[in-house]
């Protein structure tokens, strides 16, 4: 049975017109950096990257970058302009390699284990 729901439903629920999207990101830190390369590194991918494009990332960041990207503030969606920023960003880096970014996915109900 098909639920039917008000405008205020669904933008309460983030679901239908109100949806938001992000994507899942994972990268490997090089082989053979020092720990002061790799703190940088990791700084200069969330302020060059994710924050000079307004956008959050939320995950690991130790050996290996592992989480999730979605565009600052409330009621916004990553578009595929993001995905390539972030993509071309980690893959024009030396120290970072096995760059993966995935598809939009609905940031609420979405399906995160898809690149694990």
């Amino acid at each position: 049975m098909s639920q039917r729901r008000s405008r205020r439903q669904r933008k309460k629920l983030r679901v239908a017109e109100f949806q938001e999207l992000g994507f899942l990101v994972t990268a490997e830190l090089a082989v053979g950096l020092g720990a002061d390369a790799k703190i940088a590194a990791c700084e200069a991918f969330i302020a060059d990257c994710i924050e000079a494009n307004q956008l959050t990332y939320g995950g690991a960041i130790d050996d290996r970058l592992d989480g999730f990207v979605s565009p600052e503030g409330n009621r916004s969606s990553s578009t595929e302009e993001h995905r390539r920023i972030v993509l071309d960003w980690l893959n024009g880096r030396a120290e970072f390699g096995a760059v993966r970014v995935g598809p939009l996915i609905d940031a609420w109900y979405g399906n995160f284990a898809e690149l694990g």
